[in-house]
């Protein structure tokens, strides 16, 4: 006879309700639920619950839970024996229907992980890849206005070019580089537009460092920096672009001032992605560690950001 007087599982019981676990989280929600098929899904679980749960079992597990039998006066001892439905009500029942709720419940919360995940790859990837193209346009334009000028300085651009496109085709593939990698190409990007600037540009452009080992997202700086050589230079006008990057153990701080002046040629060719995608790539690579204020007024453009930096 099963004996059960303090309300406590059989061993045999805690290893049907593992086995449950498992089939269910690993094989039944995917081959069932996830496609779709839930009235298949509902007998499946059904079937298990039963083979695992055997009625007889029930019954006396039922029984044992029961009241002492009455006697009356003239009559023979009898149960009160419960209905079928009453008996698969008991403990057992309500721990096995527990193990479904919670190993469903454990395995989509897992599924729409993974899927979140596969969507911010998914997106990054695409990002990056606009990116790449845009950060190419506007360096080969940048060279292009060189040649025009049938500089002797042509030559050292494409130098810094081949450096630059060496970082982005062999240091960018991971969300986070160094921060001096990103910095140096910041460095070889700003001499490579002041080999193409009028001398009458005013431009400005430091960079504080504090700390060492940080990690960055790779080319999230750069679009504010193309931006400002793009829409803040016109020898024919008073142009003036100043950049300070400003960096301690935790944090990064980005600054860019520059006047707007007319620029045909980079307003006729220009994408409009590239500001946009850093503030995708901010959103998802870092949520709530990121100040961004942008102040697009008639004459000037001023970016401020501020960046909680990765170890």
């Amino acid at each position: 006879m099963f004996h059960n007087p303090g309300g406590q599982l059989d061993v045999i019981f805690q290893v049907h309700l593992l086995i449950f676990f498992y089939l269910n989280y690993y094989f039944f929600v995917d081959k069932f639920y996830f496609t779709k098929k839930y009235v298949l899904y509902a007998i499946v679980i059904v079937a298990v619950i039963i083979v695992s749960f055997p009625v007889t079992d029930a019954i006396v597990f039922g029984l044992n839970d029961l009241p002492a039998p009455i006697e009356h006066e003239g009559h023979h001892k009898h149960h009160d024996r419960p209905s079928l439905l009453l008996v698969f009500m008991n403990k057992k029942l309500y721990l096995f229907l527990f193990v479904f709720v919670a190993s469903l419940f454990l395995r989509i919360r897992q599924h729409l992980k993974v899927i979140q995940q596969e969507k911010t790859t998914s997106e990054l990837s695409f990002l990056k890849a606009q990116i790449n193209p845009h950060f190419l346009f506007n360096t080969l334009n940048s060279i292009y206005s060189l040649s025009l000028q049938k500089s002797d300085d042509a030559p050292q651009a494409i130098v810094k070019l081949s450096s630059m496109m060496r970082y982005v085709l062999k240091e960018t593939k991971d969300d986070y580089v160094a921060l001096d990698s990103e910095l140096n190409y910041l460095r070889d990007y700003v001499e490579l537009q002041k080999l193409r600037i009028d001398k009458k540009v005013k431009f400005k452009f430091d960079i504080e460092r504090n700390g060492t080992e940080q990690k960055i997202a790779p080319l999230i700086l750069i679009p504010f920096i193309e931006n400002a050589f793009k829409y803040g230079v016109n020898s024919e006008e008073n142009s003036s672009i100043s950049i300070k990057v400003n960096v301690n153990q935790k944090q990064l701080f980005l600054y860019i001032h520059n006047n707007k002046v007319k620029n045909m040629f980079a307003e006729n060719l220009s994408t409009n992605l590239g500001i946009e995608n850093t503030r995708k790539r901010l959103d998802l690579l870092y949520p709530g560690k990121y100040e961004l204020n942008i102040s697009d007024l008639e004459k000037e453009f001023i970016v401020n950001l501020s960046l909680q930096l990765n170890d």
